[in-house]
């Protein structure tokens, strides 16, 4: 907001003191009422020239002086007929005051018939009698309003101004000021992220290795910790068992399943969810339970209208707007028990989950019936955080990057640009566990080439002699074509001895029965850790994913290494799955 020192043309400190400010006002007042002396005159020097009012109509513009507007001041002086009075002279015209020295009347006898018009034009009211005169004049002698009291008077009206928008401006200010700082300090004081797995049923590490709590302990937290809203965006939905293949372990489903349900009756949380439009193979059972119980508001997103392609592939939960979940889970039984799954889980970071809303909106307004991709969405998708603007959380900048390129609202950042950059800017190594590595887009009607990412690992290799080790889920549904670029990525180590790359397979073993359960026993998460930096996404690595599909991605950019970081936790959760007897050579598959 301007300040009135700018329209005076003053300029004023950023903190200027108010005693200064009073004595500056003082100072100025004193400078213009010393002008007028007990006769009401007022001087304005040798070289100014006095004018009439320049906004009148065209038959006043004779009065007009020919100086600069800068050095005009408008005064109107009544009509009279020569009296002898200082302040008359012909050499000036009607009207029209000398310079040095001139007064301004009090009294407003008739003059000529042009002078009188000027002076009932700007000091003239509409009459309320009944005489039939049309005017009634404000000023005179009995009047209520003199003209000698009007320089005063503005002056004083200034005065006033002066003194009080300045308080009133900077009590706003101090306000602000003190109010921005609390909710981002709260964010930074309080906001507390980790890390959150899911180990398969039957799946046992060495004792001494550490285990993170699990998904299924921290959605119940998240549920159990909401007093207003729970917000999900899944791809699918089938919490409750209804399998060809049916195992005790989904009762961690079910469990996740009642406790939403209890939270909307007990505590009258409102659940909004997104997910993909129903289809055969996963037909959201669940979530129309929720619906016919009048407990939930859902929204379908159908990619094939929208993008004219693809699905969703996004997680992510918000709990009141405070906390957060995201990762690669389902709203699926499976992502509980039977398959291994990695997210972060953050409590009291509304700094974060702020900028995580926006991309909840964005998939909610894309959720509407009929929906088509504007030319521009609303600006409160936009965001201000991203790689060159991250948001600061205790040890960490972090932000935000999702994919397809048409859901990118302003200042949103690529999820593979992220990836890319983080690559580039890596120094020592760079640890991925992914499910799908392909160099392909492989869900397209059409297989295409597409080494993006592939190029990108294979020059921080060769260029900047990166050590990469890379962890790939394999199960019964895995691509067969992946194993031979898996190959010929590591194969590049032989080219050069300060070349380092290595692939192992991920391969979760299971009873008879676990290993019939459809889309489980598979290593799901896909996280990327280097020296500085983590990346935890909700996608492979195909080029579908980031064409085709939407998926989200949270980078950590590590800032302080005062205490133990998230960072560190991820370098021992992949050493720990590298090193464990679930990883594989490739070459033993072949």
């Amino acid at each position: 907001m301007p300040k009135i020192w700018d329209y005076l043309g003053k300029t004023s400190p950023k903190h200027r003191n108010l005693q200064d400010g009073l004595f500056q006002i003082a100072s100025q007042t004193c400078n213009l009422l010393v002008q007028v002396n007990n006769t009401n005159n007022i001087s304005f020097g040798d070289n100014t020239t006095n004018i009439l009012s320049n906004t009148l109509d065209s038959r006043f513009q004779k009065y007009k002086s020919t100086r600069e507007e800068s050095d005009q001041v408008v005064v109107l002086i009544p009509p009279d007929k020569p009296s002898g009075r200082i302040g008359r002279s012909k050499s000036f015209g009607g009207g029209i005051l000398k310079p040095k020295l001139s007064t301004v009347l009090e009294t407003s006898p008739l003059g000529n018939e042009e002078d009188g018009e000027l002076w009932n034009h700007g000091f003239t009211l509409p009459a309320n009698n009944n005489d039939g005169s049309p005017i009634r004049r404000i000023s005179g002698r009995k009047g209520w309003c003199k003209p000698s009291c009007i320089p005063i008077s503005i002056i004083l009206l200034l005065i006033f101004l002066v003194v009080l928008l300045p308080l009133l401006d900077h009590g706003a200010e101090k306000q602000q000021i003190n109010a921005t700082p609390i909710v981002k300090d709260k964010c930074l004081q309080e906001c507390s992220i980790s890390l959150t797995e899911t180990i398969p049923f039957g799946m046992t590490f060495e004792h001494n290795q550490k285990l993170y709590s699990s998904t299924h302990e921290t959605w119940l937290n998240l549920i159990n910790s909401a007093d207003d809203s729970i917000k999900i965006l899944s791809t699918h939905w089938a919490l409750k068992q209804k399998d060809k293949y049916p195992d005790p372990s989904s009762i961690h489903g079910e469990e996740i399943f009642t406790s939403l349900l209890q939270a909307t009756q007990e505590k009258s949380i409102t659940i909004k969810i997104i997910q993909n439009i129903p289809s055969r193979n996963q037909p959201n059972i669940d979530t129309d339970y929720l619906l016919k119980k009048k407990v939930a508001s859902v929204r379908n997103l159908n990619f094939p209208q929208i993008l004219g392609r693809g699905k969703s592939n996004s997680k992510l939960w918000i709990i009141d707007d405070v906390h957060f979940y995201l990762g690669s889970a389902n709203l699926d039984w499976r992502s509980l028990t039977q398959t291994k799954e990695l997210g972060l889980v953050g409590y009291n970071c509304s700094c974060i989950v702020e900028d995580l809303n926006k991309i909840f909106q964005l998939f909610w307004m894309m959720g509407e019936k009929d929906f088509r991709l504007p030319d521009q969405f609303p600006s409160y998708l936009n965001t201000k955080f991203n790689g060159t603007n991250p948001i600061d959380v205790d040890n960490y900048e972090i932000f935000i990057a999702t994919s397809p390129d048409e859901f990118l609202p302003p200042g949103r950042e690529k999820d593979l640009d992220t990836i890319l950059n983080l690559i580039q800017k890596t120094e020592n190594f760079i640890y991925i566990s992914i499910m799908d590595y392909l160099p392909l887009s492989i869900f397209s009607p059409t297989t295409k080439y597409w080494p993006i990412l592939d190029d990108a690992l294979k020059k921080s290799a060769i260029d900047h002699h990166v050590h990469i080790k890379m962890l790939v889920g394999s199960f019964n549904q895995t691509w067969f074509a992946q194993e031979y670029f898996l190959k010929a990525l590591e194969d590049i180590s032989h080219s050069d001895p300060k070349v380092d790359i290595e692939v192992r397979r991920f391969i979760i073993s299971g009873t008879s029965n676990q290993l019939k359960i459809e889309n489980a026993r598979v290593s799901n998460g896909n996280f990327m850790v280097t020296e500085s930096s983590v990346y935890v996404g909700t996608s492979g690595w195909t080029g579908d994913y980031f064409m085709d599909m939407s998926s989200i991605g949270f980078v950590l950019l590590e800032n302080s290494k005062n205490n133990r970081s998230l960072r560190e936790d991820l370098v021992e959760l992949f050493e720990r799955d590298w090193n464990s007897k679930y990883s594989f050579p490739l070459d033993v598959l072949r």
